[in-house]
C-alpha cells in the first residue's frame, strides 16, 4: 500500500482555510501578486522563488514547498508510466 500524494495546491488550500485566509491574505502574507497566487492555486509549479514566498507566509522552511512539488510530480510521472506499461 502507497501512501497518497496531494498536489501542493492541496496542502496550500487547507492550510488557508484553517487560517480562514482568502487569497488576498496570502499575498499580503507572502508578497506574491494576486495572479501569481491563483496560479499557485489553480496548480501552477511550486518554483524556488514560490516556495520563498510560501515559507514566508506559512513560517515554514523553503523546503517544505519544493519536497511538495517533487513529490506530486513524481506521482505524476510514476502514474502516467503505469499507465503507458498498460498498453
Amino acid at each position: 500500500m502507497t501512501a497518497e500524494i496531494w498536489p501542493p495546491a492541496q496542502f496550500i488550500r487547507d492550510e488557508m482555510e484553517y487560517l480562514g485566509w482568502t487569497v488576498d491574505d496570502l499575498c499580503r502574507a507572502s508578497g506574491l501578486s494576486t495572479d501569481e497566487a491563483q496560479a499557485i492555486l489553480d496548480g501552477a509549479e511550486i518554483t524556488s522563488e514560490r516556495a520563498q514566498a510560501l515559507s514566508s507566509a506559512f513560517g515554514t522552511g523553503p523546503i517544505v514547498w519544493r519536497r511538495l512539488q517533487v513529490s506530486w510530480d513524481t506521482s505524476l510521472a510514476a502514474e502516467l508510466d503505469r499507465r503507458l506499461s498498460e498498453h
